[in-house]
């Protein structure tokens, strides 16, 4: 049995889907101290009181009850580890029209053996937006796609880059990526090239180019480069008439190198791209996009 400590102006039980009687999901995120932690019940984040430990990544299944102004959760069930992250399980909660339940197994089946994380699932929303068919074998297929091996150039002069899907590469061969970047969805589209930049033989990144719109007669809404070697990069141009550059840069560079990114920023401004530049936080971003898993809503950077 839990109490909640309310952080908030209204009363929890006037929150949507709180109400006493109601049958509620609490995930536990992390814990906020002695006999504290931090959960989330729907789109709503709070700090829970608890005199039994709870398990960090969890799910419960609990009914609300309210005493003496009070609001409790009684545990119905044992905790369940959910397998995947709050961000996929956002996605996969926004997109379930596209997943029938048969696919939704195998996707549990490949997040429990650790290999469908959110940019993998992120990938396979799109193709399904995109009109293929959620067959397992030919989402693999292109989901393999996206980490073909880039063995080293034998000779190198100069930094060089491959693009395997494109071709000109003694790895290339035809695949799912290129189709699935040939198709035009009917409300959706997106494109996706994966390729690695050698700076050396033994010095290289990982890297996938990206653009996605929402209306297949419209403009393209944003490109997004993303480039992850020993720290993750994420780029973010928008359309006009905004041409704002969002970066966002994992926790190990963005702290220690203030002046670094301060001198990025100066030179993209300098080139007539309004830039903002944030810490990326685990988790949140899908290959294509930046969300806000929990709340429901995604970081719409464009406003």
């Amino acid at each position: 049995m839990f109490v909640w400590d309310v952080q908030r102006q209204h009363p929890l039980a006037r929150v949507e889907g709180i109400r006493q009687g109601s049958v509620v999901s609490l995930f536990v995120l992390r814990k906020a101290g002695s006999g504290l932690w931090e959960a989330r019940v729907g789109a709503h984040h709070y700090v829970v009181k608890s005199s039994l430990p709870l398990e960090e990544g969890a799910r419960y299944t609990a009914r609300v009850e309210r005493r003496h102004g009070v609001i409790y959760l009684r545990i119905l069930s044992p905790p369940f580890r959910d397998p995947f992250s709050p961000l996929s399980r956002f996605l996969l909660t926004k997109y379930a029209y596209l997943i029938p339940p048969r696919f939704l197994r195998f996707l549990e089946t490949k997040a429990d053996e650790g290999a469908l994380g959110a940019r993998e699932l992120g990938l396979i929303v799109r193709a399904l937006l995109k009109g293929l068919a959620p067959e397992p074998e030919l989402l693999e297929r292109l989901l393999s796609e996206l980490s073909l091996p880039f063995p080293a150039p034998k000779e190198m002069e100069t930094p060089c880059v491959y693009f395997p899907s494109l071709g000109g590469h003694e790895e290339q061969r035809p695949g799912v990526l290129p189709f699935f970047n040939s198709l035009q969805g009917p409300d959706h589209t997106a494109w996706i090239v994966p390729f690695r930049f050698f700076l050396a033989q033994d010095r290289s990144i990982e890297g996938c180019l990206s653009y996605e719109r929402r209306e297949a007669a419209s403009p393209i809404e944003r490109y997004t480069l993303h480039l992850k070697g020993h720290a993750e990069y994420v780029f973010i141009l928008w359309r006009a008439p905004s041409r704002r550059i969002d970066v966002f840069l994992s926790p190990e560079v963005f702290e220690p190198h203030g002046d670094l990114i301060a001198g990025l920023k100066r030179r993209l401004e300098g080139q007539g791209f309004p830039c903002h530049v944030n810490p990326l936080p685990r988790d949140v971003f899908d290959g294509f996009e930046i969300h806000v898993p929990g709340r429901g809503m995604q970081v719409d950077l464009s406003v």
